[in-house]
């Protein structure tokens, strides 16, 4: 039986998921809340806040330094209010521009950064609460290496499509019900992808452990279990082993740093 390469491989297709699966669960919840107070403005909140949301989920993946504060965290109120922003450029276009205060484009600008201010960055706090927790917890899970790394995304795939389900029971038909649709089919796309990689990861060191699987073995070492792949060469009378180490496990016997050049074999 050979390595399950794809299993033991870093993918980005999770993380793509749920980048689009956070704006888009975002977005719904946020419209689906504007509709039970400015129904008039659900539809323009929430075409804003899946493009701004979706850039937030992606920016909060990406650090200064190695281990520094995500740049997400550190621009939340920028992106509440551009979110803002955005929300009443698309209300002034769709109503015209002789709409008062929103005549000019400088003044759709000014308040969109108030009511930024006033209504968004309050409801960044539920925000944080809702997205932003589930997200760090799963960001420090994976920091444990590849397993902990699937395991963070499908927290967060589980996160958006349980949230996503709150604008699709309670709102009627309209773009957030759309939102909610792309929420959950993203965030169970990436869980499932998560699952289907660490369950063929576990079930191959399991088999490997159980001596089913000759050329690999798993071997203790001086900072834990190692899998390590073995190529017998020679015959009979002159027999060597090549020992190739593929990956850590950690104390759940769960893949923690892979060795990459290993894997192009």
């Amino acid at each position: 039986m050979n390595l399950p390469h794809r299993a033991f491989r870093e993918r980005r297709n999770a993380a793509a998921l749920n980048i689009a699966g956070v704006g888009a669960s975002l977005a719904a919840c946020t419209g689906a809340a504007f509709r039970l107070l400015w129904p008039q403005t659900a539809t323009a909140a929430a075409l804003s806040t899946v493009v701004i949301g979706t850039i937030w989920a992606a920016s909060i993946r990406m650090r200064v330094k190695k281990n520094g504060v995500p740049i997400g965290w550190l621009l939340s109120p920028v992106f509440a209010c551009v979110n803002a922003m955005l929300c009443m450029a698309l209300i002034a276009a769709t109503e015209g521009h002789g709409t008062g205060y929103m005549e000019t484009a400088g003044l759709v600008v000014l308040g969109g950064g108030l009511i930024g201010a006033i209504i968004w960055i309050p409801a960044l706090v539920i925000t944080l609460l809702l997205f932003g927790l589930p997200i760090a917890q799963a960001q420090r899970i994976a920091k444990r290496g590849l397993a902990g790394a699937d395991r963070g995304e499908i927290i967060v795939g589980l996160l958006c499509a349980v949230l996503a389900l709150v604008p699709l029971v309670g709102s009627p038909p309209s773009i957030e019900t759309v939102l909610a649709l792309v929420a959950v089919a993203c965030g169970l796309g990436a869980t499932t992808l998560g699952l289907l990689r660490e369950r063929a990861r576990r079930a191959f060191v399991r088999r490997v452990e159980a001596g089913e699987i000759a050329s690999f073995r798993v071997e203790p070492s001086a900072e834990g279990k190692v899998l390590v792949r073995v190529t017998t060469t020679g015959n009979a009378y002159r027999v060597s082993d090549f020992v190739e180490e593929i990956a850590r496990l950690d104390g759940e016997d769960e893949v923690a740093a892979v060795n990459a050049s290993s894997l192009s074999t």
